[in-house]
């Protein structure tokens, strides 16, 4: 629809109700905009603690690790701690290698060489999907997965659990850099997955549920050294 157009229909329609059409509203400049509170000038450090506040304000839960080593311990605590016996993880090796000793009755690796029907009835029974982040954004606390082959987004929505993996390196301050990133690749795939917190969602008397549409639970493993594995 061109923009003359859009003023025809927008004024017939406006001349049906008998309302006057909204004044137009110039958005304020970035530098004086009240949510500009964090910015270039902050330290990486300052980007990891608002992502850790802002995600655990939306429900997540966030685990600082300084090494892999760390890491893998940490998991194989979680897995245990949570009863966790059936898991499901991207097809890449670093994570692969993290629960390569872990006590589980059932490990699935999404591979696009198996029977996509055969990958969601076990993505769909799993305790916990395991996956990486490419990127975290302080500003919401989110977490932003490139999905593709055997980075199937199934893995962080139908389990019970999601478990993310993500570099403090690789912690924004706000949505722009991303989207300056995802520019400038190649080939985008079909689905870019950023999530904020556990799956919720609220009837019409605003009644909440947690874990209806997606995992109820959200834990981001934050690896503090660092991790060149997702610089494409």
């Amino acid at each position: 629809m061109t923009k003359s157009a859009k003023n025809r229909f927008l004024n017939k329609l406006s001349a049906r109700l008998g309302r006057p059409l909204p004044e137009p509203v110039t958005p304020p400049e970035w530098e004086s905009h009240p949510w500009n509170h964090l910015t270039e000038g902050n330290g990486p450090e300052d980007w990891v603690k608002q992502f850790v506040d802002n995600l655990t304000a939306a429900g997540g839960e966030v685990v600082r690790v300084k090494n892999r080593f760390a890491l893998k311990k940490q998991i194989h605590q979680d897995l245990q701690e949570t009863g966790c016996q059936r898991l499901v993880v991207w097809k890449e090796e670093p994570l692969l290698s993290l629960i390569d000793s872990a006590e589980l009755d059932e490990v699935t690796v999404w591979s696009p060489d198996q029977p996509p029907e055969e990958l969601l009835a076990r993505a769909e029974q799993a305790d916990a999907g395991l996956v990486s982040a490419e990127w975290g954004l302080a500003f919401t606390g989110t977490v932003f997965l490139w999905n593709e082959r055997g980075r199937g987004r199934i893995v962080s929505l139908l389990p019970t659990r999601c478990l993310v993996v993500l570099s403090e390196e690789r912690i924004a301050p706000r949505m722009e850099p991303v989207l300056a990133w995802i520019r400038e690749q190649e080939k985008v795939p079909a689905c870019l997955n950023f999530i904020s917190g556990p799956s919720r969602t609220s009837d019409i008397e605003n009644d909440l549920s947690i874990g209806v549409h997606g995992p109820g639970s959200l834990r981001v493993y934050l690896l503090a050294e660092n991790d060149s594995r997702n610089k494409r």
